[in-house]
């Protein structure tokens, strides 16, 4: 009987000790996608815990201390499993710029109202070096490296059309683009930024920004131009007859307003519109 017991008592540390390593080998691909403080310390309170629990294991074959490691081993086990199965990030893209290595990072979100993935862009500058940030949920997109002004960029791609579109600048601060169009050769994308918080919340206040860039993305530079005002969707439209691009906002409860013109004479027409000195 007490041979069985060893017998147990030796596979039982067995199957730990490898568990342990899959485990732990699992914590570090998901601390290297998504890393943060909290999640170190977890992971290293997490590996003490089976550090004494394997010892425990090692000096003694007492049957109350295996049963007592094996119910902490089966919660620790079926947490960790649910963990991995549910909420495991995936790689959507990854790459070396800047001397950082930088990982696009989709993670599960289980909220009912909005299922979207979440998206994370991750950079490891050096060891135990890193910078994590959560950025607007998108689907169909990659990183986009622009030569000409050394930035890091997330595209949205369209494999049919084979177009690609510019949401996202890894720049500080970062830039969010909204609506774009093409124009006179170029490529005009609208960003929106809140320029006034109050307790975490905007209030709302936005300011809306066009950047010039080439038709392939590269070189954006920002129009002399400003808007501030409490709209949050904007959009372009090319007119004909003036050659000259327009910019609208969409008001909540109004008809949509012409709120900039672009071509050979810039100017404004509304209030919170401004030109500015180039």
């Amino acid at each position: 009987m007490e041979k069985d017991e060893n017998n147990y008592a030796k596979g039982f540390r067995k199957f730990f000790n490898i568990v342990t390593i899959i485990f732990t080998l699992f914590y570090m691909r998901w601390f290297g996608l998504t890393p943060s403080i909290p999640f170190l310390l977890l992971g290293i309170v997490w590996l003490l815990l089976h550090i004494v629990t394997a010892l425990a294991l090692k000096v003694s074959n007492d049957k109350n201390v295996v049963g007592i490691s094996l119910f902490y081993f089966a919660t620790i086990f079926m947490a960790n499993a649910l963990g991995i199965l549910f909420f495991n990030p995936r790689i959507v893209d990854a790459g070396i710029y800047n001397g950082a290595i930088h990982f696009l990072v989709a993670s599960p979100n289980y909220d009912a109202a909005y299922s979207i993935d979440d998206i994370f862009i991750t950079k490891w500058h050096d060891f135990l070096q890193f910078e994590s940030q959560k950025i607007n949920p998108y689907s169909n997109i990659r990183f986009f490296y622009d030569p000409t002004l050394k930035m890091v960029n997330v595209v949205k791609y369209d494999e049919i059309d084979d177009e690609e579109w510019l949401v996202y600048t890894d720049s500080n601060p970062p830039k969010y683009y909204d609506h774009s169009a093409d124009f006179m050769d170029y490529r005009f994308y609208n960003s929106l930024d809140c320029i006034s918080w109050t307790k975490g919340r905007c209030d709302p206040i936005y300011s809306h920004v066009i950047y010039q860039c080439n038709i392939d993305n590269t070189g954006c530079t920002t129009l002399p131009f400003q808007y501030i005002g409490k709209e949050t969707y904007a959009s372009f439209e090319v007119n004909g007859a003036s050659q000259e691009l327009e910019f609208y906002v969409w008001p909540d409860d109004g008809d949509i307003i012409l709120v900039y013109s672009y071509g050979d004479h810039p100017r404004c027409h509304v209030e919170g519109c401004e030109v500015l000195q180039p």
